[in-house]
């Protein structure tokens, strides 16, 4: 049990390594840009749980606001960090909810893909009313915030049809090498009424 917690700690961390290192590079197409850290927090989700998808993007967007961004640490800050703990929250639900025996939810495309970007939707709303609340409590200008937020919206659709179909291959391969009898399941299997 204790080894099987450092081993998840450890993989958590390697996760938020790899978030950190993710969330510095930005694909800019005119108005459009595209990111994919929720890759590295819908990996967690799927290969360990939501809770380390939480955790992964809780940590590695916090690092990111408070180090890397330039910001520091601002009133603001939990409002940036919370859509990266929301997203694994709410697709790794969904996924529960949804699950279909022992298959995985990243197989079963269309609800997978729904899901995704209907949890893409949702961020993309809670960061344009995060920047709105920003802009209010630090007195820039909130004006571009709506213009903008259609290209949010395009940008955030593009990217999670983009970090889905990463995702499954990715899931396949890493799950092979982090197999399911050595890690916490998130799906877990139904019983059959078979056995007593």
């Amino acid at each position: 049990m204790k080894t099987q917690l450092v081993k998840r700690l450890c993989i958590d961390g390697i996760l938020t390594a790899l978030f950190i290192v993710i969330s510095l590079f930005r694909i800019k197409l005119g108005f459009l840009e595209f990111g994919l850290t929720s890759l590295v927090t819908l990996l967690a989700c799927f290969l360990l749980s939501p809770i380390d998808g939480m955790a992964v993007g809780l940590a590695g967007e916090f690092i990111n606001q408070v180090f890397l961004s330039g910001y520091g640490l601002t009133p603001t800050t939990p409002l940036w960090v919370l859509p990266h703990v929301l997203r694994p929250l709410i697709v790794g639900l969904i996924a529960y909810f949804f699950r279909k025996g022992d298959k995985p939810f990243v197989r079963y495309s269309p609800l997978y893909f729904i899901t995704l970007c209907g949890t893409a939707l949702l961020i993309s709303g809670l960061d344009t009313l995060i920047i709105w609340l920003d802009g209010i409590i630090f007195g820039y200008s909130t004006v571009s915030i709506l213009l903008n937020s259609g290209f949010r919206v395009l940008s955030s659709q593009g990217s999670a049809v983009a970090v889905g179909l990463m995702l499954v291959p990715l899931y396949r391969v890493l799950s092979t090498l982090y197999p399911k009898e050595k890690r916490e399941e998130n799906e877990p299997v139904e019983e059959s009424g078979d056995s007593k």
